[in-house]
């Protein structure tokens, strides 16, 4: 009998009646050498499964959970010596309440100015994410201004 080795499997005699890549006799298609050979094969398959299922599942959970909440920096200016604006996102639910709070730091990064409880009200229907455009007075003249912090108020 002629042999060919490619991926274990034996090049059948013609008219043998089996296929050219049958595995050999003794041999069942788990029997993958470099996933650790009949006995681990299965369960390497099995876990690559199951981690992709609890990552599909974790991602869609993050995503639709009620108290979900992301913000982020769209543009600021610092206006004047006394002033800075800043503009930015809020993701949310939108049955979701949320407030949100800004400050404005100088060279040294203490707080120079600050604005609290920014409201974002529920807006069953409406988009998840919402822009804002903030005006933080300042005592003396700040290099950046941010989202301090942003919190769920109450879910729909």
């Amino acid at each position: 009998m002629q042999r060919l080795s490619l991926m274990n499997a034996t090049r059948a005699p013609s008219g043998s009646g089996r296929s050219a890549t049958a595995p050999a006799p003794g041999r069942s298609r788990w029997d993958i050498a470099w996933l650790g050979g009949r006995s681990s094969a299965p369960w390497v398959v099995l876990a690559v499964v199951l981690t992709l299922l609890v990552a599909a599942g974790g991602t869609l959970y993050t995503y639709l959970r009620p108290d979900g909440l992301g913000w982020g920096t769209r543009t600021y200016a610092i206006t004047s010596d006394r002033e800075a604006v800043l503009s930015f996102d809020l993701t949310k639910q939108p049955s979701a309440a949320a407030s949100c709070d800004v400050t404005g730091e100088d060279q040294a990064g203490l707080t120079v100015g600050r604005v609290d409880a920014i409201a974002f009200p529920a807006t069953p229907g409406g988009p998840r994410t919402v822009t804002r455009t903030v005006t933080v007075p300042t005592s003396a003249r700040a290099v950046i201004v941010q989202v301090d912090t942003c919190r769920i108020i109450s879910t729909g």
